[in-house]
């Protein structure tokens, strides 16, 4: 009897555990740009439609060769490239994105350098933070911040 109350028990803990576990995830609606820190998993749904739940990951920054903003008329085609996990309805895939050096926050349109479409939504990197500076101090991978907007296609 003791038994099947700890069951009863853990049967009635055991949904709100995963309903906690969904909350700690930042929550963002398709559309909205939205700023990510390394490492970071976020949440996209669609109004309240949480069938149409994703979730996103930035998973690592490939690479940072953009010139120093106070050298940019001396360089061209500098770029950083970050890699995001995307889930949505059981499917999953890496996705990298880049982003040109000496720009400033991008718009989510047909520029190829830092959108992809992918498992039918447009993702955008619209910047990257911190920018290289000029005292030629690495940057700490932990310390990006990347900003992304996803939208339906």
């Amino acid at each position: 009897m003791k038994t099947i109350f700890h069951i009863a028990i853990l049967l009635l803990l055991l949904p709100s555990c995963k309903e906690e576990k969904l909350k700690g995830f930042k929550q963002y609606q398709y559309g909205e740009s939205f700023v990510m820190k390394k490492g970071e998993t976020v949440e996209l749904v669609s109004g309240t439609d949480k069938s149409s739940l994703t979730s996103i990951v930035f998973y690592d920054v490939m690479n940072d060769d953009r010139c120093y903003l106070s050298q940019c008329e001396l360089c061209y085609g500098s770029a950083a490239e970050i890699q995001l996990s995307i889930s949505h309805q059981g499917k999953s895939t890496t996705l990298p994105l880049s982003i040109l050096g000496c720009s400033g926050e991008l718009l989510c349109d047909e520029n190829y350098y830092y959108r992809k479409d992918t498992l039918g939504y447009r993702i955008c990197l619209l910047s990257l933070d911190p920018y290289p500076d000029t005292n030629n101090v690495p940057i700490e991978k932990s310390t990006y911040q990347a900003k992304i907007k996803i939208s339906e296609l």
